[in-house]
């Protein structure tokens, strides 16, 4: 069957290619054929690296979105959630401690672990982020940024099974150059960013970028008069580039940043119907019950009135890049990172005041890497060759706070003689160790026709040392005391002697119902791969196929745990892929198009769940889905059909399900099949579309008008679709309007987002007792400019 979809799909994709060509005309066809002078209304070319060397675009035999530095500013593209602008196949979400989730064509993982392997992997200038909440600073100062899609272990790791983002850093420039742009907009947010580059001699150029973002407490209590949602982020990137030989190129990157905004609060959309039942604190009972439910607008939201929902978070990286032409046609490359984070902060998604459910998270990630790699090329250059080592070192710690005095877990150990507890404290230490071996190959079989092939072996190795804490009131250590005697005392004299919990000890209990540390080593290894066939049918069409395996590694949780089965890992998951895709352009290189259909195969799915416990009923878990699978067709098109106006538009469609019977229980404790369910945060359609239009306003002035709307459709947060996890589909448009000098000197430009004041969310679910969401942002309208020196 599998094999039919794929002729299926080469088929219909070929006769595409067919009608495009046979619409043309014979005068359209002959002026590609022939090299014909370009028209003025020509599309840019963009150069990419994503098989590790500058390849055009267009030459590339695999699904990429490219988008300039300059163009993610003109799309008011301000950080990577922001990146359905620029890819309908992405989404953005977080989990309930705040971790961001990317999913790229429906493959993602949602998990609350500082030290959660993401599906989708971040790098810039090929130097990795080890985890999502790293990347803040990935998407400043930049010349552009590629979006791969489909797994990519073989050039770019493991854990890339959706697709990884390459941010690809503004570079040195060997004659001075600078610039200062800002902007302000609606709530007070401000924005101020700029960089100094030059030579320093012959051999040595430097650049320096700095980016501060500040203000924009868009959110406002319905309760109360207050607001939230100030952002305090500052990053800085320092860049040297020396070249003391024409065969020896070294570049040192240093970066980070700082973080002290306001975290998002969240609308309160209601308690589970059960309530009654799982709540035994009465008096906040009633409170929630009597609660307002959060108004249908975005910047409803409510939160403790002490405004405590900080982040405070640092962040810094150095990293070395070598670059030696041992021969004309041999290259050895080495690159060498340190990454360091640190710190905490506060979220409270229970959308009420006062706190009936409190997360704060702490830790640290010390990471350090190294790949060496030689490449080169060979048989007439007609045979490009890359062979490499990686070597990873993470050392994380994962602290969890969670203050549930007025929730109903506080009750916990009622019926056990306990007391109301007020919290618990979940820490994890994860020492993460991985190597690999991977080559690539790419062989022009002719003129036209060219075959890649490549592999990586990965072994890898997590230990974990973690256990749930009492937070130090010795309220938790009095229940699990409680509960320790009241199953020992079921066994008599037999019984495990009584080891006593102390304030602020560790409380997770083992089988023989005894609290103590919990260690645990998970060893695995994995080969991902990848082989295509790229057919250049003329020189502006390129018809390609591809088959690949990627490998995401698994891991330990970071929970509440009351047994040591809760710290059970997740085993690595596999995505096996097959694409058929082309891309073309038109009209002496006016209009491109392209297109692909791909099949997804999914073994060991890791997603939020719950396992079996024999004292508790059920334990949340990392658990693996055995079989599932996406099938999914994207296009896309660019078109300038009249000089200075350019339309865009893009559109993916996905179809995921669970394959096979699996039996889990959902976040209200109801056992079910996850067989013929989609995946969580994976919605059905989604598309963009965008026009600018720019014309002259006086010799060396232009003015330019443009617009763009992104839609995605609607979603669960998790498995079971279940109603208080559903996110609803929702389009945005954003406007814009400005001036700008011949060669962009300077610009000032008026732009909204959100313009409709649309109101939806990307996040829902329960936090304690109360179901939430997290909203979008309202309709914002600002100013912005800049200008460059040369």
């Amino acid at each position: 069957m599998k094999n039919r979809n794929i002729t299926s799909a080469a088929i219909i994709l070929s006769g595409l290619a067919e009608v495009f060509l046979g619409s043309m005309g014979s005068s359209a066809a002959e002026a590609i054929s022939t090299g014909a002078e370009l028209s003025s209304d020509r599309l840019d070319e963009i150069v990419v690296t994503a098989e590790k060397r500058e390849q055009k675009l267009s030459d590339v035999g695999m699904s990429i979105t490219a988008v300039t530095g300059d163009a993610l500013k003109t799309l008011g593209v301000v950080s990577i959630d922001d990146f359905a602008k620029v890819d309908p196949s992405f989404t953005y979400s977080q989990s309930e401690s705040g971790t961001p989730t990317f999913t790229i064509r429906g493959v993602g993982y949602n998990n609350f672990a500082l030290a959660s392997p993401p599906a989708v992997s971040a790098y810039v200038d090929e130097v990795p982020f080890a985890y999502s909440s790293l990347a803040k600073g990935a998407d400043m100062d930049l010349e552009r940024v590629e979006i791969l899609k489909g797994p990519q272990g073989t050039l770019f790791g493991q854990n890339s099974t959706a697709g990884a983002i390459n941010f690809i850093a503004a570079k040195p420039t060997s004659e001075f150059s600078a610039g200062l742009e800002g902007s302000s907009a609606r709530f007070g947010a401000t924005n101020v960013n700029g960089f100094i580059s030059g030579p320093v001699s012959g051999s040595l150029r430097l650049r320096f970028a700095y980016d501060a973002q500040s203000g924009g407490d868009w959110q406002k209590s319905y309760t109360r008069n207050d607001t939230l949602g100030d952002r305090r982020l500052q990053r800085a990137r320092f860049l040297a580039d020396w070249t003391p030989t024409e065969n020896l190129a070294v570049r040192v990157n240093l970066n980070g940043w700082r973080d002290r905004s306001d975290t998002q609060g969240a609308q309160y959309a209601g308690i589970p119907a059960d309530y009654a039942t799982l709540n035994g604190n009465l008096p906040i009972k009633a409170y929630l019950e009597s609660y307002p439910l959060a108004p249908g607008n975005p910047r409803a939201a409510d939160w403790d009135p002490d405004n405590s929902l900080k982040v405070d978070e640092d962040f810094y990286q150095a990293s070395v890049r070598v670059d030696y032409d041992m021969l004309p046609s041999l290259r050895i490359t080495s690159l060498s990172a340190y990454s360091s984070f640190a710190g905490g902060t506060d979220f409270g998604y229970d959308g009420v005041n006062p706190t009936n459910f409190g997360v704060r998270t702490d830790g640290y990630v010390h990471s350090v890497s190294e790949e060496l790699r030689l490449s080169g090329k060979i048989t007439d250059t007609r045979l490009r060759w890359l062979l490499g080592v990686d070597y990873v070192s993470d050392k994380v710690k994962d602290i969890q706070y969670l203050d549930f005095s007025h929730d109903g877990i506080n009750n916990a150990f009622g019926g056990f003689g306990g007391p109301l507890v007020s919290g618990v404290t979940n820490i994890t230490h994860n020492d993460v160790l991985t190597r690999a071996a991977f080559f690539n190959v790419g062989y022009e079989l002719s003129s036209d026709l060219t075959a890649s092939a490549g592999a990586r072996y990965t072994a890898s190795r997590t230990t974990l040392t973690g256990c749930t804490y009492d937070p130090g009131d010795g309220t938790w250590a009095d229940g699990i005391n409680a509960l320790q005697a009241f199953f020992k005392g079921l066994q008599g004299a037999a019984a495990v002697p009584f080891v006593a919990v102390l304030p602020g000890g560790c409380a997770t209990l083992d089988d023989t119902v005894t609290p103590g540390l919990v260690h645990s080593v998970l060893d695995e290894h994995n080969t991902s791969w990848r082989a295509g066939l790229d057919w250049k049918a003329t020189s502006d069409i390129l018809i390609y196929a591809n088959a690949s395996k990627g490998s995401k590694a698994g891991g330990f949780p970071t929970a509440t745990n009351l047994k040591s089965t809760g710290f059970s890992p997740a085993v690595q998951e596999s995505l096996f892929a097959t694409e058929i895709g082309f891309k073309t352009s038109w009209f002496q290189h006016s209009l491109n198009v392209t297109g692909a259909y791909f099949h997804y195969s999914y073994k060991n799915k890791q997603v939020q769940g719950q396992i079996p416990d024999p004292l508790f009923g059920a334990a949340p878990a990392i658990v693996n889905v055995p079989h599932s699978k996406i099938d999914g067709a994207e296009l896309s098109f660019e078109w300038r059909p009249a000089d200075g106006l350019t339309l865009n538009a893009a559109g993916v469609y996905l179809d995921s399900k669970v394959t096979a019977d699996f039996y889990n229980i959902d976040r209200s404790s109801d056992l079910i099949d996850y067989k013929g369910l989609a995946f969580p945060l994976t919605p059905k359609w989604g598309y963009l579309a965008g026009t600018n239009y720019q014309w002259s306003l006086a010799a060396n002035l232009n003015a330019y008008v443009g617009a763009n709307y992104t839609y995605q459709g609607s979603t669960h947060q998790g498995f079971g679709n279940l109603p208080y996890e559903y996110i609803k589909s929702y389009g945005l448009l954003d406007l814009r309007a400005g001036v700008k000098s011949l060669g962009r000197s300077w610009y000032a430009e008026l732009y909204g987002t959100n313009v409709t004041n649309t109101y939806y969310w990307n996040t829902a679910g329960q936090d304690g007792d109360t179901f939430f969401r997290l909203a979008g942002k309202p309709a914002l309208f600002g100013i912005r400019g800049g200008y460059r020196f040369n």
